[in-house]
């Protein structure tokens, strides 16, 4: 469902408000959310980039590459946190504001608008929300494609498709730096790294790079 962030065209440094609306908004959420104000205390979030989600108006943020390692969680679900409102000061109207963890990370947001706003970041209402588990569908195009062996070291909700170059990748294993390990519908496996951005084509089996990353090894682009 979500992408981790690259290095591309468009790419600008989150602003303070975002931050604030988002560390106001956790603040109100049960204690159960509350440890993802650690990640924004550290400064984890750096950037954020339109248009990689598949939900309207999402932005996805981009990390600190010095700690992200630090909160990434890879056997933790995707979820999203939804019908939370907040106010816009430009139409005098609460707007849906939707946030997204995957891997245990925040990984980006919402606000379901399609004009100019002006989000007032305390007047938020968090009385109705819920959360709401991702099952990628982006999993089940490719399941065909994998062996028993791969099947069991893959974690489906890790699953979604990137598309580069006029290409469809889809994505499967994290790595360092938000690098990452993807295929294609003709099982060619690739390493897609941020800085600098690169697509290569590896040579090694699929069930090999998913085993040692299993065993905690790096993996060598």
């Amino acid at each position: 469902m979500w992408k981790r962030l690259f290095r591309r065209k468009g790419r600008r440094r989150i602003e303070q408000w975002e931050m604030d609306l988002l560390k106001n908004t956790l603040q109100k959420l049960p204690c159960q959310y509350h440890y993802l104000l650690e990640q924004i205390d550290a400064n984890l979030l750096e950037t954020v980039l339109s248009g990689l989600g598949d939900l309207p108006h999402w932005k996805t943020f981009g990390y600190n590459s010095k700690i992200v390692d630090r909160y990434d969680k890879p056997d933790e679900a995707s979820y999203l946190l939804v019908n939370i409102q907040v106010f816009d000061k430009k139409s005098g109207k609460y707007l849906e504001y939707t946030i997204g963890c995957t891997s245990g990370t925040l990984a980006g947001y919402s606000i379901n608008c399609d004009n100019e706003f002006d989000i007032d970041v305390v007047n938020i209402d968090t009385r109705y929300f819920k959360k709401k588990m991702i099952v990628s569908n982006d999993y089940f195009r490719i399941e065909k494609l994998l062996t028993f062996e791969e099947r069991k070291l893959i974690i489906p909700s890790n699953v979604y498709e990137v598309k580069l170059e006029q290409k469809t990748f889809y994505h499967l294993v994290d790595l360092e730096n938000g690098d990452f390990i993807a295929i294609d519908l003709s099982k060619n496996v690739y390493c897609i790294t941020h800085d600098p951005y690169e697509i290569k084509l590896l040579n090694s089996s699929l069930e090999e790079i998913l085993i040692t990353d299993s065993c905690s090894r790096k993996i060598d682009c």
